[in-house]
């Protein structure tokens, strides 16, 4: 989905309540660290979770995305991968679900798909790598950023 273009904003207070909505509900994308700073994950969940599979346990994963609201931003980014991989790990429509996480509209969502696979201890790095759920995409920098970071956890 392409979304329309639009100046980024470079704090979270200049950020248009309509805007932040909007991101909340992956009908925009975050364009700046402000922007991304500023997503509320939970409602996030409420919005995608049903588009990709997971209707039935939307509003349960967030509230426990809810739980952690507190914490700084990439923190809460593997929290929400690691919460995916456990709803994710004992299903037998997992990979069905992952690839519609990973190729999601929304960066931030591709960015926990980058968390899912980081949270799956039992990857290799070149496993790791073959799931890459940016691949085939111009994905935002952040969502590259943490599929490192689920690299590097295997290979540490």
């Amino acid at each position: 989905m392409n979304f329309p273009a639009r100046k980024g904003y470079n704090s979270i207070a200049a950020i248009p309540p309509a805007l932040r909505a909007a991101i909340d509900r992956a009908d925009d994308d975050p364009r700046t660290l402000a922007e991304w700073l500023a997503v509320d994950a939970a409602t996030l969940l409420t919005h995608v979770l049903p588009e990709v599979g997971l209707a039935a346990e939307a509003q349960r994963l967030a509230a426990a995305a809810r739980e952690f609201a507190h914490l700084p931003a990439p923190q809460r980014g593997a929290r929400v991968g690691a919460l995916l991989y456990a709803e994710l790990h004992p299903r037998a429509d997992a990979g069905a679900i992952y690839e519609r996480i990973a190729t999601h509209r929304s960066s931030v969502v591709r960015e926990w798909g980058a968390q899912l696979v980081a949270a799956d201890r039992r990857l290799t790095l070149a496993q790791r790598l073959a799931c890459a759920p940016l691949r085939g995409r111009r994905p935002h920098g952040g969502a590259r950023g943490r599929l490192g970071l689920a690299a590097q956890r295997s290979a540490g």
